[in-house]
């Protein structure tokens, strides 16, 4: 009797690690980020522009769900990031490519990229998830990543005499010829914005620069006649929360580090 009662409790025990695991995992990623998300609330979605959202969704949203997932880490210290003379591109353009090479790399260790990977044809598609393409790539306007991902705009780098800066890629959602999985509309947003943190907001930061992360998630679909995105169900939308936060947290690790050897 005590044997078997033993056995079973071994049981519980192995079969709760698992959960406890993910459970206390998900609280560090909470406490390093912020994750907020909307269902078809145009009242909030207001600031979502031509580069988010297409024409024909903006003009007829009541024909149209939106949904938006924001998840933004806790703002970081960091030295003068504004462009010098001799440089191509400010400091932080610099860093959001760093930010960007390192999370989408981390993606395609996930199982979602290993299926989107299966569901492709075009070898030139499948070679965007390569450690050594996503590691020299700048995110310019047409580069394709992760097989399914383009580069639709990125914001200018910053001038000189900004006081704020603020770097955005936005890549749509573009199935390459030959895909033969389900397809949905929709945005990524990454950036990074840059801004002089008050006193109140971070312990010792008065006058100190700052530089928070920002992961954008958008997807929509026609009210009638299709069918809902995973962001739209509770569990889809927990699990890709805590895979980008898990994302976002280390893509912040890189950049810090990269920060510290300026």
């Amino acid at each position: 009797m005590a044997v078997s009662q033993s056995r079973t409790l071994w049981t519980v025990i192995i079969a709760a690690a698992p959960l406890a695991w993910v459970l206390y995992t998900k609280a560090v990623y909470n406490a390093s980020t912020t994750v907020s998300f909307t269902l078809d609330n145009t009242d909030t979605q207001n600031d979502l522009n031509s580069d988010v959202l297409p024409a024909e969704v903006q003009q007829d949203r009541d024909a149209w769900i939106v949904v938006r997932e924001r998840i933004v880490s806790k703002p970081f210290q960091t030295t003068s990031t504004r462009q010098t003379k001799g440089e191509e591109k400010s400091r932080l353009s610099g860093l959001l490519d760093t930010y960007l090479r390192t999370t989408m790399r981390l993606f395609t260790y996930t199982p979602q990229a290993w299926l989107m990977r299966r569901l492709m044809t075009d070898p030139e598609a499948r070679r965007t998830f390569e450690t050594g393409y996503l590691s020299s790539c700048d995110f310019a306007v047409g580069d394709r990543v992760c097989g399914v991902y383009v580069v639709t705009s990125r914001s200018a780098p910053r001038q000189e005499e900004d006081e704020e800066g603020r770097e955005t890629v936005v890549l749509v959602l573009a199935p390459p010829q030959g895909w033969t999985g389900p397809v949905v509309k929709g945005r990524l947003i990454a950036v990074l914005e840059e801004e002089e943190q008050k006193e109140e907001d971070m312990e010792g930061g008065n006058g100190v620069r700052t530089i928070r992360a920002v992961n954008e998630t958008v997807l929509w679909r026609r009210r009638e006649g299709e069918a809902p995105v995973f962001l739209e169900g509770a569990v889809g939308r927990w699990l890709h929360a805590f895979m980008v936060q898990w994302m976002v947290i280390r893509g912040v690790q890189t950049v810090k580090r990269e920060i510290e050897m300026w």
